[in-house]
């Protein structure tokens, strides 16, 4: 981008060698302020929402946070312009820093916390106000954030705490087991050492692997397709958890460019056309009025409803009533 010179003339090859004698120089330019700014182009499907906290059905392609790639048209963007009148929204503080190892482009871990600083941190942190725990870019459903400090701090207890129940929708390759039978997938996940875009199965947690545990189970099998659709809840959050358990057990997600099949996903590229993966319900205790038990059903977009019914029609149909 004409940032490096040699001898005043700007460097085109990243492999460009340099002699004795010759000048270089480097302009340093400054990055973009890590504040999110509010966007009220990008319309909400809001599941619920009180005072504290605001449940939506994020569609697919929409990016959780501002990140390297995507540093504006993102869910965030959405909320601080919808809950502006809300503390967290009202006063947005530069973050001085950003830790981006894990924000390459898709992101889907829990936000872990360790203790009361990290915390803080993530509640005062510019560029995710209200976040406690995120979806893949090409990953629709259920997500939802805080609207107020307390609340934030609470939920993300939670998470941490492995008291909010997830669960979702997957079209898959393959027939997988019996249906109606849970099948449990415990394999920790790390990061791929040769491309730290793509996570992992790895053989234990000491190969730098982080516990992860999905239980699934397939509720319907179209053998002619070899496709099937399965129900699967996590117990943690790793990055791309379900997409790389589904691999790691011969039944990629259909439509998943990262983690699938390139046969399945040439063959079905007109009913995949992105990964098809839905966060379809979140069960939890409200973060503020504990008594009140949330448990929100997020209704599968068209294309995902669309696959389903070509695996099979009548579970199209009762996904698709309110």
């Amino acid at each position: 981008d004409g940032h490096v010179l040699v001898s005043e003339a700007a460097v085109k090859k990243k492999n460009a060698k340099v002699a004795a004698g010759l000048s270089i120089t480097v302009r340093f330019v400054s990055s973009k302020p890590l504040r999110a700014e509010p966007d009220a182009s990008i319309l909400l499907d809001v599941l619920y929402e009180d005072e504290d906290i605001l449940i939506i059905n994020k569609p697919a392609g929409l990016v959780v946070h501002p990140c390297p790639g995507h540093w504006s048209g993102t869910l965030v963007n959405a909320l601080v312009h919808h809950c502006a009148p809300s503390e967290l929204f009202l006063q947005r503080p530069t973050s001085p820093s950003v830790d981006q190892s894990e924000e390459e482009e898709d992101v889907s871990d829990d936000i872990e916390v360790a203790d009361d600083s990290a915390t803080a941190s993530r509640v005062l942190d510019a560029l995710r106000p209200g976040i406690v725990h995120r979806l893949d870019k090409d990953t629709s459903g259920c997500i939802v954030t805080a609207k107020t400090v307390r609340a934030q701090r609470r939920l993300l207890q939670l998470f941490q705490s492995r008291q909010v129940q997830k669960s979702y929708l997957a079209v898959v390759v393959g027939s997988t087991q019996t249906a109606g039978q849970d099948v449990v997938i415990d394999a920790p996940i790390g990061r791929d050492p040769n491309n730290r875009q793509l996570m992992r199965v790895t053989d234990s947690e000491d190969e730098g692997g982080r516990a992860a545990l999905s239980v699934y189970r397939r509720i319907a099998q179209n053998e002619a397709m070899q496709l099937s659709v399965v129900n699967v809840r996590i117990a943690t959050g790793r990055t791309h958890q379900i997409r790389v358990h589904m691999r790691h057990i011969g039944s990629p997600v259909l439509g998943d460019t990262l983690y699938g099949l390139a046969g399945p996903n040439k063959k079905y590229s007109n009913l995949a056309p992105r990964q098809l993966l839905h966060a379809y319900r979140l069960r939890f205790a409200h973060p503020v009025h504990e008594d009140v038990l949330i448990d929100i059903v997020a209704p599968p977009p068209a294309d995902m409803l669309h696959a389903i019914s070509r695996v099979d029609p009548s579970l199209a149909h009762l996904l698709s009533k309110p």
